[in-house]
């Protein structure tokens, strides 16, 4: 089955792995997966707040979760 990453339902799939890398980056794929759902409001039982494993990423390149979530580019 092929799996839309540009507009992810996470209530009919799980997001990518966390240990899948992007631009040399671990996590950033799965985040970015999150981030869409999220907006389309198909995160399912996901969180996409800037807790957990996402919270290490945002603190570690200096960004939280809300400046991303409102530029609407994802």
């Amino acid at each position: 089955m092929s799996v839309n990453n540009s507009n992810p339902d996470l209530t009919q799939h799980a997001p990518r792995s966390p240990r899948l890398r992007l631009g040399g980056y671990a996590l950033l794929p799965r985040i970015i997966d999150k981030g869409r759902a999220s907006l389309t409001e198909k995160l399912g039982a996901y969180h996409y707040r800037g807790v957990g494993m996402d919270r290490h990423f945002f603190k570690f390149v200096g960004l939280d979760h809300e400046s991303i979530s409102k530029t609407r580019a994802c």
